[in-house]
């Protein structure tokens, strides 16, 4: 006796199976039929009488043990941070940028220089207040040259007062003497 097989669709036909059925075990067939035929052909490895009497050698394993506690996951990503707010820089001088010292995206510090200015207006103004101040300070060392020269004609003035007045003692002194002469010489010629 033949069995009766009922179809699955319940159409009563089991002439066409489902397409995929039958490539699924297609595939199922080659997967299995796959691993005698490499067992029949072999690899191409000949063993050698000296590899299968040598004794297999003892793997060393280590043994941990295990300890309780947190896992921390740490995920690494690449970003970028922005400021939430933008404040516009300005200068409190206007001039040309002459040097850029720093980029977008650079660290920074308070009082780091960011941008150098040239301002050829202050560098006039900068160079007339230094050449004022080298001005004022030849000023300065010539008052200081002044007065030390002053103060040599006083002392010189000093020396010459000093020589008037010997001077004048010394002919104070002559005066007296020749007047003590001249009474002498008098008194002599009364007598």
């Amino acid at each position: 006796m033949s069995k009766i097989r009922e179809p699955r669709n319940g159409t009563g036909h089991d002439s066409q199976e489902h397409p995929m059925r039958r490539s699924l075990s297609m595939l199922a067939a080659c997967l299995l039929a796959a691993p005698f035929a490499f067992a029949v052909c072999g690899c191409g490895h000949q063993s050698t009488v000296a590899s299968e009497s040598k004794a297999p050698e003892e793997a060393a394993v280590a043994v941990g043990h295990p300890t309780q506690g947190t896992i921390h996951y740490v995920v690494e990503q690449p970003g970028r941070i922005e400021a939430f707010e933008q404040t516009p820089i300005y200068a409190k001088i206007p001039g040309y940028v002459k040097a850029v010292r720093v980029d977008i995206g650079d660290r920074v510090k308070r009082n780091d220089l960011l941008v150098e200015l040239n301002v050829p207006e202050v560098v006039e103004s900068h160079h007339a207040k230094q050449a004022l101040v080298t001005q004022a300070q030849l000023g300065v060392s010539q008052s200081e040259r002044s007065i030390n020269v002053t103060q040599a004609s006083i002392s010189t003035a000093q020396a010459d007062l000093d020589v008037a007045r010997a001077a004048r003692e010394k002919t104070q002194a002559t005066v007296k003497r020749w007047a003590s002469e001249c009474q002498r010489k008098i008194g002599r010629a009364h007598v």
